[in-house]
């Protein structure tokens, strides 16, 4: 990038966040569709006790509160506006990001461009490749038989395609945290972005020399969205990185396996 341009200032103006605490910063991307709640009701639980810390939890364009304020219609467009959202929130030092899915993906593409600025990559479920992913067949791993016959057809439906675990309380905070996220997408962003195949352009793995951060991966053993093969590879781009594979999980792995995932996340950001 060369540099910003009006429309790309102005989407990154646009960008709505909610910061706590303060300190060294991390910022915070969750998935496609999403929002900032579901990783902050995760991650706080896990940070909210720790001091120095600033937690930057923002929502991509087109997605939560945040409108796109210009074109954004690839994901190297969101990648210029989360570049320059940076530069507005955190324009000098350090700064972590963890991510989740998409977000994942994108937070690779952040630490390509600012590698020298990055302290520690935290990653869920990341898309490694956004077009060819080896992931295995979806099935479930705990099923409460006698809860889903009390849903609506067209909630066991959801319910049987996304999640794992399926129990009551990993539904409920499907239904807190997950449908309303999705109710507020802007799809007229969305639906080019997701056309374009969510690829960047120059693929985020790509370094002009091994990168001096360390990495932690968390990945669920049954994701059949992102699938874990693929995060495994990423060790190879990182020296300092380590693999976490949960099983009974898929891609809500923090819904799925809340506990493991916190006890994880504690020991990863006990790194930076």
């Amino acid at each position: 990038m060369t540099g910003i341009c009006g429309t790309t200032r102005e989407a990154a103006n646009r960008i709505c966040f909610e910061a706590i605490g303060e300190g060294q910063p991390l910022l915070v991307l969750h998935g496609f569709t999403l929002d900032h709640r579901t990783m902050m009701r995760t991650l706080e639980p896990v940070l909210a006790g720790s001091s120095g810390r600033l937690r930057i939890y923002a929502d991509l364009p087109g997605m939560g509160r945040s409108h796109s304020g210009g074109p954004v219609t690839t994901s190297d467009d969101m990648l210029e506006v989360l570049a320059a959202f940076v530069k507005r929130v955190i324009p000098h030092g350090s700064f972590a990001i963890c991510g989740h899915s998409y977000g994942a993906y994108l937070a690779r593409g952040l630490a390509r461009l600012m590698p020298q600025r990055i302290s520690a990559l935290v990653l869920l479920a990341p898309v490694v490749h956004p077009t060819v992913r080896t992931v295995p067949l979806h099935q479930a791993k705990v099923r409460d038989d006698a809860f889903l016959a009390r849903l609506t057809p067209a909630e066991r439906e959801v319910a049987a395609r996304k999640l794992v675990v399926q129990t009551e309380p990993v539904w409920q905070r499907y239904t807190e945290e997950v449908l309303p996220a999705q109710a507020l997408a802007d799809w007229d962003v969305l639906t080019p972005l997701r056309s374009a195949g969510y690829a960047l352009s120059c693929p985020p793995d790509e370094h002009d020399e091994p990168p001096a951060y360390p990495m932690r991966i968390i990945v669920g053993k049954q994701d059949s969205i992102v699938g874990w093969h693929d995060a495994v590879m990423l060790t190879d781009t990182v020296p300092n990185s380590a693999v976490t594979i949960l099983n009974g999980a898929g891609h809500f792995l923090h819904l799925e396996q809340e506990e493991q995932v916190q006890h994880w996340l504690a020991d990863s950001f006990s790194i930076f």
